[in-house]
């Protein structure tokens, strides 16, 4: 439901047009906007963070904001006498300079992105502290070593590598982090994988401690990790092995493996 909701205030923001006097369809969508951007304003102090998830939080809020400065606002001070306009352009000025400070602030951070990963269309920039050149690694392996057809599915979290790979994730779940976990739980998502295995899975290492639960087959899901290593066998690894207790990574160091399903249950699929 909380992403639910996210979803439904992009929207109708998106479709949103001012409503004119006396239209009462687009009356609602106005109110329908101002209730679901201040919903979504409310929900940042459940410890959201600016440079996590809030931002998408704030974002309809702002738009609203920048909707009342220039439009609300001046109908409101045009129908009391006043000088709507004159408020217009200034409202304007000072969202334009909150802009530029915007930007400004935002440069290290765009400057600080300078691995190359994806090509064509896809191409994009990313910091290295974020690791972009496994995923570079993984996904040349993917395009050269797998058949076009064969699925696949990256765990616990990863589906950038099947939009950059153009490869199919069978199964009904996109990520298996601890929420996803807890919401469909995993037994069911131990039998939806069973009854649609993917070819080849991706072993992520992801640290989710902000979730309380910081190891994926270690803190959580345990029985899904076990199963995927009991019918998947390793063909590839980029970095050391992924998904290690901190104890037993004794450089810090850890990467991503790739898995061919056991067919058969005793060798990798062809």
């Amino acid at each position: 439901m909380i992403f639910l909701g996210d979803g439904m205030a992009m929207a109708a923001a998106k479709v949103w047009r001012p409503a004119p006097d006396g239209d009462a369809p687009r009356a609602i969508a106005e109110l329908t906007v101002w209730v679901l951007g201040l919903a979504m304003l409310g929900k940042v102090f459940l410890k959201s963070e600016l440079d996590g998830y809030a931002f998408a939080l704030l974002l309809p809020g702002a738009l609203l904001c920048v909707f009342a400065l220039l439009y609300k606002a001046p109908l409101w001070i045009d129908g009391r006498g006043g000088d709507g306009r004159l408020f217009g352009r200034v409202a304007l000025a000072m969202l334009t300079l909150v802009s530029l400070a915007c930007l400004l602030e935002s440069e290290p951070a765009r400057a600080g992105k300078t691995v190359n990963v994806g090509s064509g269309g896809d191409h994009f920039v990313a910091e290295e502290h974020r690791r972009p050149r496994m995923m570079e690694n993984l996904r040349d392996w993917i395009d050269h070593k797998l058949p076009p057809d064969a699925t696949l599915l990256v765990l616990p979290e990863g589906v950038m590598v099947n939009y950059l790979t153009r490869r199919i994730n069978p199964t009904h779940h996109l990520n298996f982090m601890p929420p996803e976990v807890a919401i469909f739980g995993e037994r069911e998502m131990l039998e939806d994988f069973k009854a649609n295995p993917p070819d080849f899975v991706a072993l992520v290492h992801r640290d989710s401690s902000e979730y309380k639960l910081a190891l994926f087959g270690s803190d959580y899901a345990q029985s899904l990790l076990a199963w995927i290593r009991a019918q998947y066998v390793p063909v590839f690894r980029v970095g050391p092995e992924p998904l290690r207790p901190k104890w037993q990574r004794t450089d810090g160091r850890s990467g991503w493996e790739v898995r061919a399903y056991r067919s058969d249950g005793s060798g990798a699929r062809s």
